[in-house]
């Protein structure tokens, strides 16, 4: 294999290593605004069982 094509080879794993990169952080995105419709529903519920109660 020459060093072109060894170059040619790691041009192309890093774009991969970009491509796997960029998924995993919008999946981490996703699943922040997730969590925090959870959060804001479950201080939602908290709030009328409060209401409920007093």
């Amino acid at each position: 294999m020459t060093t072109e094509q060894r170059l040619n080879r790691v041009e192309d794993d890093l774009a991969v290593i970009r491509q796997l990169l960029t998924s995993a952080t919008t999946y981490a995105e996703s699943a922040n605004c997730r969590l925090d419709r959870v959060g804001e529903k479950l201080d939602q519920a908290v709030s009328r069982q409060d209401a409920t109660d007093a």
